[in-house]
């Protein structure tokens, strides 16, 4: 998904670019004070799966604003590598890619 406003954002490292990323998740384990889990899907045979879940972060307010979202792309990062075939690339994650707002 991508965010409607840029100045909100934030802006992470995905597979080699800087792109924007929304902050929900990361806004709602800080507001609830809520560990973060990332729940991997696996093949396990043809049209059957097992969810993965593992806790990505424990203590959201321990970490600096910003860092939850790139702990969570970076995982997604790894999962997309180890499983590309199961990921639709026909959106346009990369269309704010060279917009980051100076700040």
């Amino acid at each position: 998904q991508n965010p409607s406003n840029l100045e909100r954002a934030y802006w992470v490292d995905f597979f080699g670019s800087r792109l924007p990323a929304l902050h929900g998740i990361e806004y709602y384990a800080r507001r609830f004070d809520l560990p973060v889990i990332y729940f991997a899907i696996r093949p396990v045979r043809r049209g059957h799966y097992e969810i993965v879940p593992e806790i990505l972060v424990r203590h959201p307010n321990e970490l600096s604003e910003g860092e939850i979202t790139q702990i969570y792309m970076k995982r997604l990062e790894e999962e997309i590598r180890l499983y590309p075939g199961y990921f639709i690339w026909s959106h346009k994650r990369w269309k704010h890619e060279g917009k980051e707002p100076k700040k």
